[in-house]
């Protein structure tokens, strides 16, 4: 399994850390081992252990995106 670490917990590296931990191959085996890097204030805090929790910091019409942070976070890959 690569590392891959996403810089900025904003919206865009957010779905895209959801995006990347997502990937799975034919055994639905995770591809990749995603890190999510934020600042060390109260809004990089909160939303570090929003993720953590399996909540998406930020409101999205994407319906897949919640179930698959939860995922991804239950495979321990995110």
């Amino acid at each position: 399994m690569s590392n891959v670490i996403v810089q900025g917990l904003g919206f865009v590296g957010s779905a895209t850390a959801v995006a990347v931990a997502m990937q799975s191959d034919k055994n639905n085996n995770p591809l990749f081992k995603v890190y999510g890097i934020e600042l060390k204030n109260k809004n990089g805090s909160n939303r570090v252990k929003m993720f953590n929790k399996g909540i998406f910091p930020f409101k999205t019409n994407d319906k897949s995106m919640q179930p698959e942070l939860k995922r991804s976070i239950l495979k321990k890959n995110l």
